[in-house]
């Protein structure tokens, strides 16, 4: 099973063909960065069993709209962006890869589309970690929820002080998911720099090993993780 690195959505894919993976994650980057930004949190984590399959975003954007201002209906890049995932979903299946051993990580936009994916889409994963995302533009239903994400594990971390992605947004995103069903864990941070810390790259680790039944390496002593903080400072369509 391949993946090209062109296309609108080029895919860079590490780790152990699909085939022979324990579980494989979807990555998708923060708003203009590449997706080699995940491919270095890939590494950090450190999961030989696992295979990445790192996404890049045309033009560095998953979608245009403030997040704030969010439309999914009205913004064809996010419809475009979905089908993308659904389709990569579909074919991790055809290569034996089961929904339960599926998992999906994002960063800032991309864990406000990750979140949007999984909230919206038809594939039922067996992971999402949303690092400083939500659903974007706030888009919480009103009705009540129905316990449909059985057999979803979920992480949502932010910070009190992140203007990017508010944590109120953060927090009744993960109380969603919480009341559809997923196993859902919440980490919001007082102080919290805008990517992703140390502590962070912690917790997703012992999350995918505890979720997918992984056995990793023992981790060698010292510091193990270093924090990711893009380069640039997000725009406010974050």
């Amino acid at each position: 099973m391949t993946f090209s690195p062109e296309g609108p959505y080029g895919t860079i894919v590490t780790g152990p063909p699909v085939e022979q993976a324990n579980a494989a994650i979807i990555l998708l980057h923060g708003r203009g960065q590449r997706a080699q930004a995940m491919l270095e949190l890939a590494r950090q984590l450190d999961l030989p069993s696992v295979a990445w399959l790192a996404l890049q975003a045309p033009a560095g954007a998953w979608y245009s709209p403030k997040y704030d201002g969010f439309d999914p209906d009205g913004d064809r890049s996010v419809a475009d962006a979905c089908t993308a995932l659904a389709e990569i979903s579909s074919r991790l299946e055809a290569a034996w890869v089961a929904l339960d051993r599926q998992g999906i990580v994002g960063f800032s936009q991309g864990a406000c589309l990750a979140s949007h994916f999984m909230w919206c889409g038809a594939a039922k994963m067996g992971f999402l970690g949303s690092l400083t995302g939500s659903l974007p533009g706030f888009e919480l239903p009103t009705a009540p929820v129905e316990p449909r994400f059985t057999g979803l594990k979920a992480i949502f971390t932010g910070g009190l002080n992140d203007d990017w992605v508010k944590a109120e947004h953060v927090r009744e995103t993960a109380e969603r998911f919480r009341l559809s069903g997923a196993d859902v864990g919440e980490y919001i941070q007082p102080i919290k720099d805008h990517g992703i810390g140390a502590d962070e790259i912690a917790l997703l680790r012992d999350t995918l090993i505890a979720r997918f039944e992984l056995n990793p390496p023992v981790p060698t002593r010292g510091p193990r993780h270093q924090p990711l903080v893009p380069q640039s400072t997000p725009s406010l369509t974050d």
